[in-house]
């Protein structure tokens, strides 16, 4: 009986991308599960904000 095995592997995009989807429709990728997260970067409120 052929084992199935479970990979992991992921793809880093660029973190100018505000859709993290986007990177997946591209024709050259072809992943078989897709878990998307983004990762954001707290910044301070500006000056004068409520």
């Amino acid at each position: 009986m052929k084992e199935d095995k479970l990979a992991i592997n992921y793809i880093e995009c660029e973190f100018t991308e505000n859709d993290a989807a986007e990177f997946f429709k591209k024709p050259t990728v072809k992943p078989n599960v897709y878990m998307i997260t983004m990762k954001c970067e707290e910044q301070p409120p500006l000056p004068g904000a409520p």
